[in-house]
């Protein structure tokens, strides 16, 4: 708005401030002068007027002076007055858009000259930021003269008195003088009568401000929201108002709304963001888009808000349009009723064409309802329902042939009245058997055979006969006899000699009586004396005698071999000289014959065990006492100290004194004694507190169980011997395993083929006494036994302790079995084996003298009488140097140091494997031959595990009893000090149900050699040892990665393993009554946040969640005493393992996963398979042919594919895949697939179809396909009443038997074939059912007539439905299911008449099907009754493994069962033998299906534990189809096929 004094002129001021950075006259384009109304009085310009001086055209010009860099430009844009200026304030009208359009222009090319202006300025003062969207670009006039425009504020720093946003407000302050005053003390234009000048400065009244006070000020100051030009506020876009308090709306709302703190609020009918649309109604509804406030419909909508549904094209004005369809008139039809209907659609029988039906071929009628027949059946018959019944003497489709008598005898077709007769068959009605070539003439025809004319012969009398039909001896060519092989003579009677007795006898009925001398069949052999005597052949005249005779005439017994010249023969047998012997005499004798204690070989005796000497008669003693004995026939008597059958048990001192029993040489003392000979009373101090049970015994202040009795109250009887871990306890008694009897299950039971046994999971060192009885039925045979001592076990983890130039020391750890010493051998520098004996009691030795810088290859072995056990090696390097430089370690590149104590190296460790492998790496762990520090790790992380738990302050050691594998009845602990730690050791019995065991009275800070076994049936197990060492870590040198320092109280935090469920177990050790609860925390560094849980102070162990495959992990213990802080933690940190197999275990057995059929051609395909686990040595494929032959396809192990060919086109397969590992079966995997149709190149093709084997109910048809397969057939015929029937039939037939036919009727059958879902053909033939015999006794039928009830569905699958049924009235002989497949096909399922449910597997999954049940009785059919129902959707399997499947099988009972193979393994003339495997799963029943001579389906249940079954009430020398199908939990699987023939 402007102010008063402009109040007569609209106007819109704009001021232009520019600066330039040269001084000089502007450019043509920048001299510009623009009429203003009034400008005002501007320091260095003057007014000029223009043409006549009046306001409206003055100008004003500005001249830039030398010291100047600016000019400004004020430009006025003069609306004219308005019309309506006398209206009351607020109602003029708006100002016409023609005047709003010119000013727009004038502003346009402003915005043009101003643009030109700043191009010339080529160093402007104000940034880029400043001058955008200004056109202010002035740094001084913003200041109002009185200050200086800062450049990088962008605002005004005012001179002393002076204020405000441009420095136009004087304050109170003094005002120092800016300039010189005038001289004459005036300020400029005495400052317009609008201010009072002070010292020559302008103060200006409120209102105005400027230099002279020329300018008016504006209210607010523009409130920071624009600039003042002369009073007025020129506000920023988006502002507007007196005093730009108001946000603005985008073009003032185009006057079609109001403004509402800058969002405009549209008048109804208009939208936008300036309201500068047209609105449309309801916004089209979202069924178009709207154009100029008009809405433009989607197609299918109209209306005008697009609410209402369209019909096309109006319904063509024929019909009424509801929501969007039309509802035509009567008499159209049609999306748009643009189509004239037809009656009744012309049901089925042609088309509708503009309101008239087109009828197809064959169909007639206004509505084509009408069926015709083929030239109105040309007057010889009459037409029913589009067949022609034709009269006596025509037949054909439209009774255009003349039929023949009795058609032809079904013998022939008819061609125009005449039979042409099948090759065999003549006459008017090809009733009579023809002959072949009609006899040739030569005979008559007898009903299809020649009676030849006397001389002529043969099938069609062609053969000239010969005479007597050669008597059939030979044949008969051009009248004459070819005799055969041993006949002769005109007509073959006469019987012929071989070779004609070759002239040396005479022939006689066909045998040669041959001349003296003479022998043989053809008297063609000389004949020898005596004729052998029976005891050699003749060959020549010479006797060949028999193995045994000897002589001319073979009449002399002979010897073997001469007896050797041994001995004399005598009547054939040898009689040997002394000293020999044998059926030759070809055996030396032994002295005595071995005593009967031994075998004799070649005159020396092996003497059977427990005998020696020459002839083994000299007893002799089981392992030779030991050593600790001497032999007396065959018993020993032990040394003082050993006792037992071979002096192999220590005996105790003093036998215990009658205190105690005596274990391996260790007196258990009873209750009340001890010492070593239990001769010492203890006080009763050390007897049990409150006493024992009656089964428990006191043993060092614990009550231990009685043998025989365990459990925490000894209640639990054991087995002898625990059953030897080949059967389960109960109550005292062992139930065996399979292959194992006996009181404590220590018989073995070998097959009776066997000849040899190998008995694992002995002791070594120990003596055995091992039994061999025969047993046969309950028999048994007499006892061979022979006591036997296991080979005793050797040093193990032999190592090097230290090294110095000179010596080497070794340490290792003692053997499990006792021995007598230890050897250890090595070669000198001087290629000298030494060989050096070392106590049994030591673990260790140090070998001196040696050479430096050599390497030597050292050899321990035990020893124990004779025995030796197998040697353990170990290579080292003596240190190069001086003899009494310190020892150092053996290599220099990487330093290694002494590994003499490897627990207390690693006691401490807490990581994985591969750390433990790194670890050992760093420091030089020694090798030895033929180890890797991969193998190395995995032992000692496996050893570690059976380690030491915790210790604490008051020597006491816990220890982990985890590492005995195994059931005990009891556990042995013995301990030592190791050297060079003193002290008394100790031995502690503990029951085989223990888990920890506290050594106590051990010294804090010594190092101790523990050593553990198990006890069972007096047998001792593998021992384990370790060196531990209580109280605080004395541990020397670097400390092992992942390594910490553990609190007193705290014990060792250790993983165990995983449970089922795959979490980690953590466990950990703890001073008792220390801690009121645990925080247990595990932390993964890459993962999410980190597991918490708080735990109870008494429990030692946790299960948390296993971090992810691969992840590293913390595990971190803290115990928090009773109103305590929380103790330093223990930490645990390791690797996930990447799998769940633990290093050094096999992997589990290989799985085969799934099998897929690729690339299927018209013969063939390939199969894929993959195996997740493990590896396979071979595979086998199976399947079976198309003459259900199975067909065997073996595969190499390391191939998952293989092209099975020769496949027939369009056949479905069953493949079966099985796995194979040394001779162990894995598997199998099933799957199906259909063979591709031949190429559509060459489509199959029908040949001819023919009726024959006509029976009262039934017809045989029979057909060719001279090309190509077919998927199916299909079999159209009417019954009796016209009612269609349709019967498929499997693509590999060539047959059917049609059954269930009225007798005497004809019947027209139409074949169909199908391939690739089209279908090909018809081929029609006619036959007729022979007429009923009467001679067939009447069959015995209900009076009532069969009625079939109600028909439901009783389970449902993916992939089967199951039905049942009731019978209302009357037996039925079988059943039918009818109903259509997804491709539209009809299927069936006959069922017999006992049943009254059958499940139709198959159907496609979430598929709607309808059954038809029929039942038939005799020839009659009753039904149908129908049921709808649909099968199950298909069910998303996952795919992904479980952690079950990846480590476990599956148990049996989630298998499905599976069907093998079907054999027929015997025929009669009346049955079958049938037997089929189940190579997975089990079931409940099965039924064999197969059709009987007349085409009737059959079925035969057999149980499920059965495997074989004979199908009898067969018909001789008729083939069969065998159908096997298993049920299971309601569901049939099948079936397996199999062809046999009586």
């Amino acid at each position: 708005m402007m102010p008063a004094q402009y109040a007569l002129t609209s106007s819109l001021t704009l001021l232009v401030l520019l600066g330039t950075a040269r001084a000089g006259p502007f450019s043509s384009r920048s001299n510009v002068t623009l009429p203003a109304p009034r400008p005002p009085p501007q320091p260095g310009g003057r007014t000029v007027g223009a043409g006549g001086g009046s306001p409206s055209s003055q100008l004003y010009e500005h001249t830039v002076e030398g010291g100047e860099k600016q000019v400004v430009f004020t430009h006025r844009i003069n609306l004219p007055p308005s019309t309506g200026c006398g209206c009351p304030p607020g109602t003029e009208p708006p100002v016409p858009a023609s005047e709003v359009q010119a000013l727009r222009v004038r502003l346009e090319i402003l915005e043009e000259l101003v643009k030109g202006l700043k191009e010339q300025c080529t160093g402007g003062c104000c940034p880029t930021a400043a001058q955008a969207g200004t056109g202010q670009t002035d740094v001084r006039t913003l200041c109002s003269l009185h200050g200086v425009f800062d450049l990088s504020r962008c605002t005004c720093s005012c001179e002393p008195g002076w204020g405000g946003p441009t420095c136009s407000d004087p304050t109170d302050a003094e005002i120092p003088p800016s300039s010189p005053p005038s001289a004459s003390g005036s300020c400029p234009d005495d400052c317009n009568d609008q201010g009072r000048c002070v010292r020559g400065r302008c103060v200006c009244f409120p209102g105005y401000t400027g230099p002279s006070c020329g300018w008016p000020s504006c209210p607010g100051d523009c409130q920071g929201r624009g600039r003042c030009v002369q009073g007025v506020c020129v506000c920023r876009a988006g502002f507007s108002g007196p005093d730009c308090s108001q946000r603005s709306c985008p073009r003032g709302c185009s006057q079609r709304g109001r403004c509402e703190d800058g969002r405009c609020v549209c008048d109804p009918g208009y939208t936008g963001e300036n309201c500068g649309m047209r609105s449309c109604p309801r916004g089209c509804s979202q069924r178009g888009r709207c154009e100029n406030g008009r809405c433009v419909c989607n197609p299918g909508y109209t209306g005008e808000d697009c609410g209402v549904r369209s019909c096309p094209r109006g319904c063509s004005q024929r019909g009424r349009c509801e929501d969007g369809r039309c509802v035509c008139d009567p008499g159209y039809t049609g999306e748009d009723c643009g189509t004239r209907s037809c009656p009744w659609d012309c049901g089925e029988g042609g088309r509708c064409v503009d309101g008239r039906c087109v009828c197809w071929p064959g169909y007639t009628g206004e509505d084509c309802s009408t069926r015709t027949c083929p030239r109105d059946c040309r007057g010889r018959g009459r037409c029913e329902d589009g067949e022609c019944i034709c009269d006596t003497g025509y037949s054909g489709d439209d009774c255009g042939v003349r039929s023949c008598p009795g058609d032809c005898s079904q013998r022939g077709h008819c061609e125009d009245g005449r039979c042409v007769c099948w090759p065999g068959y003549t006459g008017l009605d090809c009733g009579s058997r023809a002959c072949p070539r009609d006899c040739r003439g030569r005979g008559r025809c007898e009903n299809g055979v020649c009676v030849c004319n006397a001389g002529y012969s043969g099938e069609d009398c062609g053969v000239r006969s010969c005479p007597g039909d050669c008597r059939g001896r030979g044949r008969c060519e051009s009248g004459r006899c070819v005799c055969w092989p041993g006949y002769t003579g005109r007509d073959c009677g006469t019987r012929a000699c071989p070779g004609d007795c070759r002239g040396r006898g005479r022939c006689v009925d066909g045998r040669c009586v041959c001349n003296p001398g003479f022998t043989g069949e053809d008297c063609g052999s000389r004949r020898c004396p005596g004729d052998c005597r029976g005891h050699g052949s003749c060959e020549d005249g010479v006797c060949v005698c028999d193995a045994g005779y000897s002589g001319e005439d073979c009449s002399t017994r002979s010897c073997p071999r001469g007896c050797r010249g041994r001995g004399q023969c005598i009547d054939g047998r040898c009689v040997c000289e002394d000293g020999y012997s044998g059926e030759d005499c070809g055996v030396r004798r032994c002295p005595n014959d071995c005593s009967q204690h031994g075998v004799c070989q070649d005159g020396v005796c092996i003497c059977w065990e427990g005998y020696v000497g020459e002839d083994c008669s000299i007893r002799t003693c089981p392992s030779n006492c030991h050593g600790r004995g001497r032999c007396e026939e065959g018993r020993c008597l032990c040394d003082p100290g050993y006792t037992g059958p071979t002096c192999a048990t220590r005996m105790c001192p003093a036998d215990c004194q009658g205190r105690g029993r005596c274990v391996q040489g260790v007196c258990m003392c009873h209750v009340g004694y001890g010492g070593e000979d239990c001769g010492q009373e203890e006080p009763p101090a050390s007897a049990c507190p409150g006493g024992c049970g009656p089964r428990e015994l006191c043993q060092a202040g614990q009550c231990v169980c009685v043998e025989g009795f365990r459990g925490p109250d000894c209640a639990i009887q054991t087995c002898p011997g625990d059953c030897r871990g080949r059967g389960e306890c109960h109550d005292g008694s062992c139930v065996c395993k399979d292959g194992y009897a006996g009181e404590d299950c220590g018989e073995a039971r070998v097959p009776s083929s066997a000849s040899a046994y190998d008995q694992r999971g002995l002791a070594p060192g120990q003596e055995y006494q091992v039994t061999v009885r025969a047993l046969r039925g309950t028999s048994w045979g007499p006892p061979a036994s022979k006591t036997i001592t296991t080979m005793i076990d050797g040093p193990q983890d032999l190592r090097v302790v230290a090294v110095t130039p000179t010596t080497l020391e070794l340490g290792w750890l003692r053997p499990q079995a006792e021995v007598d010493r230890f050897v250890v051998s090595y070669v000198s520098a001087g290629n000298q084996r030494v060989r050096l004996e070392v106590p049994p009691e030591a673990d260790g030795t140090l070998l001196t003298d040696l050479m430096p810088g050599v390497e030597y290859v050292v050899t321990v072995t035990a020893e124990r009488g004779r025995a030796v056990s197998y040697p353990a090696s170990v290579r080292a390097n003596t240190e190069e140097g001086e003899e009494e430089s310190p020892p150092r370690s053996s290599l220099s590149q990487p330093p290694r140091r002494p590994w003499g104590n490897l627990t207390a190296e690693l006691s401490r460790f807490r990581g994985t494997v591969q750390d433990l492998e790194r670890h050992l790496r760093v420091h030089g762990y020694p090798l030895r031959a033929n180890q890797t520090y991969t193998s190395v790790a995995r032992h000692i992380h496996e050893y570690l595990q059976r380690q030491v738990l915790g210790s604490s302050a008051d020597g006491a050691l816990l220890v982990s009893l985890d590492g005995l594998r195994g059931q005990f009845e009891r556990v042995v602990l013995r301990w030592r000090p190791q050297p060079p730690a003193e002290g008394p050791g100790g031995e502690l019995t503990v029951p085989g149900t223990t888990r920890t065991v506290s050594l106590p009275d051990l010294r804090p800070g010594t190092t101790y050699h523990v050593e553990v076994h198990g006890v069972r049936a007096g047998q001792t197990s593998k021992s384990y040892a370790f060196i531990t060492t209580t109280g605080p870590s004395t541990t020397q040198g670097a400390q092992a990665p992942l390594l910490q320092q553990r609190p007193q109280e705290l014990g060792e935090l250790r993983v165990l393993g995983r449970d089922e469920t795959g979490r980690l177990r953590v466990v950990w050790t703890a001073q008792p009554d220390t801690f009121a609860h645990f925080q247990l925390r595990l932390r993964v560094p890459e993962g999410p946040g980190a597991h918490e849980e708080v735990l109870p102070g008494d429990v030692r162990q946790a299960l948390v969640p296993p971090p992810p495959p691969g992840a590293p992990y913390e595990l971190s213990l803290r115990g928090v005493p009773p109103g305590g802080k929380p103790s330093d933690p223990v930490i645990y940190q390791g690797i996930m393992d990447r799998d769940e197999e633990k290093p050094g275990k096999s992997s589990g057995p290989p799985r085969l996963g799934e099998l897929t059929v690729t690339d299927r051609t018209s013969d063939s395909l390939l199969l894929r398979w993959t195996v997740p686990e493990g590896e396979f040595d071979s595979f086998v494929i199976q399947y079976k042919d198309r003459d259900g032959q199975p067909q065997v396809v073996p595969v190499e192990g390391p191939q998952r594919s293989a092209v099975i060919t020769s496949l027939d086109p369009g056949r479905k397969y069953k493949f079966v895949l099985y796995g194979f590992v040394g001779k162990k079966r894995h598997g199998p995997l099933v799957t199906e697939a259909k063979i591709l149709p031949q190429s559509p190149g060459t489509p199959p093709r029908l040949g001819n179809l023919w009726v024959t084997d006509p029976t009262p109910d039934s017809l045989h048809l029979s057909w060719t396909v001279p090309e190509g397969q077919f998927d199916t057939f299909m079999v159209q015929y009417r019954d009796r009443d016209g009612r269609p029937q349709v019967v498929p039939v499997e693509g590999p037939e060539r047959s059917f038997v049609v059954s269930s036919l009225d007798p005497d009727h004809k019947y027209r059958f139409t074949l169909f074939g199908i391939a690739n879902k089209k279908r090909y053909g018809p081929l029609t033939a006619d036959g007729t059912t022979a007429p009923e015999r009467k001679e067939e006794p009447p069959r015995p039928e209900s009076l009532e007539q069969p009625l079939l009830g109600e028909l439901t569905v009783t389970g449902v699958t993916p992939d089967s439905l199951r039905l049942s049924w009731t019978v209302a009235q009357g037996p039925f002989d079988s059943f039918m299911v009818q109903y259509k497949d997804a491709q539209g096909q009809p299927q069936a399922v006959p069922v017999a008449g006992d049943e009254n449910e059958v499940t139709v597997p198959g159907l496609d999954p979430d598929r709607k099907y309808k059954m038809n049940l029929y039942g038939l009785r005799g020839r009659q059919r009753v039904g149908p009754e129908s049921v709808v129902a649909k099968t199950a959707p298909q069910e998303d399997v996952d795919e992904t493994p479980s952690p079950t499947e990846l480590g476990t099988e599956a148990p049996e009972s989630s298998e499905e069962p599976l069907l093998g193979e079907l054999t027929v393994t015997g025929s009669s003339p009346d049955s079958l033998s049938l037997s089929w495997t189940v190579p997975q799963g089990h079931f409940d029943s099965f039924t064999v299906q197969y059709k009987d001579r007349n085409g009737r389906p059959q079925a035969v249940r057999v149980g499920g534990e059965e495997s074989e079954v004979t199908v009898g009430g067969l018909e001789p020398g008729h083939k069969y189809k065998m159908h096997l199908y298993g049920l299971h939990e309601g569901q049939r699987v099948g079936p397996v096929s199999a062809m046999g023939v009586t």
